[in-house]
């Protein structure tokens, strides 16, 4: 093999590596905005769906990793402002990946402040870097401080673990994988189930009891 195709395999598999965090970042966001909002109807969140946010112009469009948007649930095949009230992404999040040259991430950056988004965030997975900008009349203006920062649109929380920017739940928990999730669901039912077995069991330790007394535990009053 040669130095060359040497180098050559190295940046694929450094590649593969790197798309391997995005993804994995992209399903953390997006499992904990479920979660975040899985009871408030009035907030949409869809990860790579295409926006069109005006009806004439379809060349004008962007596919952001994350959006959320202030409007019902439903599935969409993509989201056509013009039939949603004119209403656009309030929160928009990108994680970056090798592709993501700095002229690309400008577009993206112009082509959000341009369409009325209120927050954007941009996530770096290589070094867990988190940088924000929020609105301010016409411009998205950088959010100097990420530390500690509360999100004034969705009150989730940008918090520094080590020599990571974490993402937490307005309640303070951190945010999870649907994986971490799920298995967080199935260790609470196990959890309920030994509890309700146990509980059984000493109701069925106490009616044998009051039988062994000469009680009819039917008859006792409550």
């Amino acid at each position: 093999m040669t130095d060359n195709n040497f180098k050559e395999n190295k940046s694929k598999n450094e590649s593969l590596i790197y798309n391997a965090l995005q993804f994995e970042q992209i399903e953390l966001l997006k499992s904990g905005l479920d979660f975040e909002f899985s009871k408030k109807e009035n907030f949409f969140v869809a990860d790579n769906l295409i926006w069109y946010p005006e009806a004439k112009n379809s060349e004008n469009q962007m596919i952001p990793n994350i959006m959320v948007v202030n409007r019902p649930k439903a599935r969409r095949h993509a989201y056509q402002q013009w039939k949603e009230e004119n209403i656009a992404p309030l929160v928009i999040f990108e994680v970056t990946s090798p592709i993501d040259n700095f002229a690309k991430l400008l577009h993206k950056f112009k082509f959000y402040e341009a369409n009325g988004v209120q927050e954007f965030y941009l996530f770096n997975p290589e070094n867990q870097t988190i940088e924000g900008w929020i609105r301010q009349d016409t411009e998205l203006v950088e959010i100097e401080k990420m530390d500690g920062f509360r999100s004034p649109s969705l009150g989730i929380v940008f918090k520094s673990s080590g020599e990571k920017m974490e993402v937490f739940h307005a309640n303070g928990c951190k945010f999870k994988t649907y994986t971490e999730i799920n298995t967080k669901e199935k260790r609470n039912k196990h959890r309920q189930d030994i509890h309700r077995r146990l509980t059984e069991s000493k109701v069925r330790m106490m009616v044998k009891k009051l039988r062994e007394m000469g009680v009819n535990p039917d008859e006792l009053k409550e």
